[in-house]
């Protein structure tokens, strides 16, 4: 005999509960790695720009001529171009791990306060690449978030 109470159609019924549940996960997940993907070939080219032409980032970011020809910030804008590269190769050739994404998370949060501090105190918060800048690394802090929160809980170790 069939109905709702038989345990058989209960248990099927949450099983095709996770089932929906699981692969809406794993389309997130997959949304996520594309995002970071694509991230990667971004941190490719704003490296690029930042090592190979500096003065035109800062005049972008609002700074004044005068700090857009500073041969020190121009040197320490290039360093930061540098690792804007190697994440880059981060990004775009190596696979997506819970640990890279919480250390790109650490490093959202730490940008954010250095970039706003130095914007605010000597560019132009309202340029347009002010404005990418801060919106694109607020939408990708996010992203990490969600990414992080969809992954299944990590084993801990017993000691």
């Amino acid at each position: 005999r069939i109905s709702a109470d038989n345990p058989a159609i209960v248990v099927s019924k949450n099983r095709t509960k996770m089932a929906g549940h699981q692969a809406s996960a794993n389309q997130t997940l997959a949304f996520c790695r594309g995002v970071f993907y694509y991230e990667g070939w971004l941190l490719w080219l704003s490296g690029a720009l930042m090592l190979f032409i500096p003065s035109f980032v800062m005049a972008q970011q609002g700074f004044s001529e005068a700090a857009c020809q500073d041969g020190i910030v121009a040197g320490n804008l290039r360093q930061f171009g540098a690792m804007c590269c190697l994440m880059g190769y981060v990004g775009t050739l190596s696979a997506v791990h819970r640990r890279i994404v919480e250390a790109c998370l650490l490093g959202d949060v730490i940008w954010m306060a250095t970039f706003l501090h130095m914007v605010l105190e000597h560019g132009d918060i309202m340029t347009l690449g002010s404005q990418f800048s801060i919106w694109s690394v607020v939408f990708l802090a996010i992203v990490r978030v969600v990414y992080l929160l969809q992954l299944p809980a990590p084993a801990t170790k017993l000691q």
